[in-house]
């Protein structure tokens, strides 16, 4: 089941992992909405700061899954813009963990963080995907 996973592997640092192995770590909709959610969450709670990862060692996300309903009207763009974290400013620290490429969306997502780590293998951008 793709999803996005919330634990706490430490006292006030928050971990967030993007889980969809198969498809790359390619975030669905619900998977976006859920995201946006936990920010709003996040933002609330005693956690200090906040680790983004993705799931297994092949990719760290490579954006939007694409193989359902491409349709997008303005409250659509306003979740994916929010799960990104496009315009909105984070009061907390978040930590990218890339631990593969990053691709698309996923290199939104990190532009948006404040700290950035990367295992050697990472790719960035518009890479071929095999």
């Amino acid at each position: 089941m793709t999803q996005i996973h919330l634990s706490r592997p430490a006292r006030h640092v928050a971990l967030i992992t993007i889980d969809n192995p198969p498809k790359m770590n390619a975030m669905t909709r619900p998977m976006l909405a859920e995201l946006g959610r936990l920010w709003d969450e996040l933002e609330r709670d005693d956690s200090r700061c906040i680790v983004v990862t993705g799931a297994g060692e092949r990719a760290f996300c490579v954006g939007a899954d694409v193989s359902g309903d491409l349709s997008a009207g303005p409250e659509m763009a306003r979740m994916v813009s929010h799960a990104l974290l496009k315009t909105d400013a984070y009061r907390k620290p978040i930590v990218a963990a890339v631990n593969g490429d990053c691709i698309g969306g996923g290199v939104e997502l990190l532009l948006a963080t404040d700290i950035r780590a990367a295992v050697p293998k990472a790719r960035f951008g518009l890479t071929e995907v095999k």
